[in-house]
């Protein structure tokens, strides 16, 4: 079965990730460690199935055509726009840097959610394909740094915990390539007067349409 492009959509601080039907890549995994006042493994995906959902995702712009990263502005272009402008809008956020993103992580599983992106801002020269060593900002991260999208989520929906980061942490990117893109991070979060360290590591192949080239 050939591969379908995926297409990744910045949502203010929403990752979304589409995709079709696709064969799940053996080599995309995260795994993530736990410790503290609460203890916790977590590798995913668990399983064939979750595999199939593909919630260990990694989305970049480096790896989609023009015509791809296009389709993912439009789904960008501010709700009420009149029609007789959105393509105008569409065209000025195409001569943006980036126009979606230089790099997103997002890894999922049962009862777990961790993502990561760039903050607001950040160049594409500030994120080169390349390994490079970022800081984990704590709440929204100036341009250049990493942020984690939303908080560490934890524990059956609708009412899981979210721990947020409580100081800065780091997220080095080990290898980043036309095709693969693993990570490794660690950082310090907090619920209250709960407190937890994360470490794990990050595995992704590309899912777009431009993989390899």
């Amino acid at each position: 079965m050939k591969p379908t492009p995926a297409t990744v959509v910045m949502l203010g601080s929403m990752l979304v990730i589409s995709l079709g039907a696709r064969p799940a890549a053996a080599d995309t995994t995260c795994k993530v460690e736990i410790t503290g006042d609460k203890t916790l493994t977590v590798v995913a995906p668990t399983d064939a199935a979750e595999a199939d959902q593909h919630l260990v995702l990694a989305g970049s712009d480096y790896w989609q055509s023009e015509k791809s990263i296009r389709g993912s502005v439009s789904f960008q272009v501010p709700y009420g726009t009149a029609d007789k402008d959105k393509e105008q809008w569409i065209e000025k956020q195409m001569k943006k840097d980036p126009r979606v993103s230089a790099l997103v992580l997002s890894c999922r599983s049962k009862d777990f959610g961790l993502g990561f992106q760039a903050g607001q801002g950040t160049k594409y020269a500030q994120v080169p394909m390349k390994p490079k060593k970022y800081t984990l900002a704590k709440g929204n991260a100036p341009a250049g740094d990493f942020e984690v999208i939303g908080g560490v989520v934890i524990g059956p929906r609708p009412r899981p915990e979210i721990y947020r980061i409580s100081e800065p942490g780091t997220i080095e990117v080990t290898q980043f390539t036309g095709k693969h893109v693993t990570a490794k991070f660690s950082f310090k979060a907090t619920l209250g007067a709960k407190k937890i360290n994360v470490a794990g590591t990050f595995s992704a192949d590309c899912t777009a349409d431009k993989c390899g080239k």
